[in-house]
């Protein structure tokens, strides 16, 4: 293949030898990025808006893309940039860009304008992703699209990708292809229905792998005393199968929990030697500055690669005792808590000299200038909030309910599964030892035992009180947010229990839709504050 140009997007900006070595085979390179780097490449030609005096530094990787698509419009008197727009918004989304910036602002508000893309456009169209003829906005965008394809990237498989990214393309969407969905064995399906099934799948695949790795976490925190350090570094047991794509997720769960910097790994062998690779996390909320750069500057680690708060890490493994002490004593007068910035602090009782007075007096002047905008702004915030939050218990309340009805299916069919147990072991003894007197006692004791094998009333009464305390938090005026959270992880530990102990097709199936309800609690919880 004769190969001319190489344009990477989104990343690559310190890939300085993968650089040297295509310029080498006469191949251009085209950067398209917006990840911090320490220099421009020799070998490259890089557009990185965080390396140039470029005014939006908000702009993501999808955005930096769009712009230079607008520019070649302008260059060769072309208009394909905002047929990409929808992308480029969704991108910009997804990666937690601060909206705030004009013309950031401008690619929104264009991209809002309906969705294109067959893939986006299909999965606003479905009910299952929570739109339901709503609107587009950046919320739902954020907690009902990106979450799906950042699934897709971090957890699926090539195959996988590979029907995502067709989907995406129009000519290649709407082709008909034979149907992959269980059950549908000869029929046909457009491949953007298989993308978007495809999309469901691996975000609960993922969601499994990550509620295991989590408690593996968890495990290992107490196990190894890790808060006694002033970072939270998690060294990832290779018996839990964590997927090393899911330690950005990890990392973002324990940030708040644990308001300390952050980093996840994984044991990996590169080069034939032992590495430790992941993800860290920087606790932005107490003034600690850059820990990428922190980490760098160690001379402790082979690379720190990405944004100042949230970045790719590798070190060797002897080097992981003496980052930690290194961190420790450059965050040796850090508090754990968060700190809180404060405008003024005045005690009128202390201090009642003329100075003081006027400051006051021309605060107040400035409050009265802006005091009616700004309380009909507070007002309408306010309104908003509340609308958006009822809105949210009423969906999280309705689906308690879903799972209560499953629950009840349950429980009335788990003592059925043993007379039924009992009257198939009784034939199935009478079919081939007819002619031998059975025991009865035997057969009783057989079917207790089994009856105590299946027994889910234990879980079944875990889960009730859980959703019992769950409708509390939603009716109780204190921040509940993670309160909330941790109680969803135990109403989906109770599922798990009840499946596993499951033998019956009809409890199997409803323990499926317990699970797929809490996980869409789960996410309902994290725009709860």
């Amino acid at each position: 293949m004769d190969i001319k140009l190489v344009i990477a997007p989104d990343s690559s900006s310190n890939d300085y030898e993968q650089h040297e070595e295509l310029h080498n085979r006469g191949i251009d390179v085209l950067v398209l990025d917006h990840h911090e780097a320490e220099k421009y490449s020799e070998y490259a030609c890089v557009i990185n808006n965080q390396m140039c005096d470029y005014p939006t530094k908000a702009l993501s990787g999808a955005g930096v893309v769009y712009k230079f698509c607008c520019y070649m419009d302008e260059l060769l008197g072309t208009s394909y940039a905002d047929d990409y727009v929808d992308l480029a918004t969704a991108g910009i989304i997804a990666d937690v860009m601060p909206l705030k910036d004009f013309e950031i602002r401008q690619i929104i508000l264009k991209g809002m304008q309906g969705f294109r893309n067959p893939l986006l456009k299909t999965m606003v169209a479905e009910d299952n992703f929570h739109f339901q003829g709503k609107a587009l906005t950046p919320f739902n965008i954020a907690w009902y699209i990106a979450p799906y394809i950042n699934a897709i990237t971090r957890s699926g498989t090539q195959s996988e990708k590979q029907v995502v990214f067709e989907s995406m393309i129009e000519f290649l969407a709407y082709k008909t292809v034979p149907s992959t969905k269980r059950g549908c064995k000869g029929q046909f399906e457009t491949r953007v229905e298989q993308a978007v099934r495809t999309c469901k799948n691996v975000k609960s695949r993922q969601t499994k792998s990550k509620d295991n790795a989590m408690d593996a976490v968890l495990k290992t925190i107490e196990k190894e005393n890790l808060l006694e350090n002033k970072i939270l570094a998690i060294r990832l047991d290779p018996k839990y199968a964590a997927d090393k794509n899911l330690t950005g997720l990890i990392a973002n769960g324990l940030l708040d929990t644990y308001c300390r910097p952050i980093l996840i790994l994984n044991k990996v062998e590169e080069d034939g030697k032992v590495k430790w690779q992941g993800s860290g996390r920087g606790y932005d909320k107490a003034n600690l500055g850059s820990l990428r750069d922190l980490l760098e500057q160690s001379g402790l680690v082979d690379y720190a690669q990405g944004h100042a708060m949230a970045f790719g890490v590798s070190l060797p493994e002897e080097n992981y005792d003496a980052l930690v002490q290194y961190v420790n004593e450059a965050y040796k007068d850090f508090d754990c808590a968060p700190i809180y910035s404060v405008d003024l602090i005045w005690d009128g009782a202390k201090d009642l000299s003329s100075r003081a007075f006027s400051e006051i007096a021309d605060e107040e002047k400035i409050w009265n200038a802006v005091k009616t905008v700004t309380e009909e702004a507070v007002a309408k915030f306010v309104s908003m909030r509340e609308a958006e939050g009822e809105k949210l218990k009423a969906d999280v309340l309705y689906r308690a309910d879903e799972i209560l009805k499953k629950v009840a299916v349950i429980e009335e069919r788990s003592p059925e599964t043993v007379k039924e147990y009992n009257d198939k072991l009784l034939a199935r003894i009478n079919e081939f030892l007819s002619d031998v007197q059975v025991d009865e006692q035997r057969l009783l004791t057989e079917c207790a035992i089994f009856a105590d094998k299946v027994a889910v009333a234990e879980e079944t009464v875990r889960l009730r009180s859980h959703i019992d305390q769950l409708r509390q938090f939603l009716n109780s005026d204190d921040a509940v947010g993670r309160k909330t959270d941790f109680l969803i992880q135990e109403m989906n530990r109770e599922a798990n229990t009840i499946g596993s102990k499951a033998q019956d097709v009809m409890i199997a199936r409803n323990v499926i839709d317990i699970k797929a309800e809490i996980e869409k609690i789960r996410e309902q919880i994290q725009n709860i504050e």
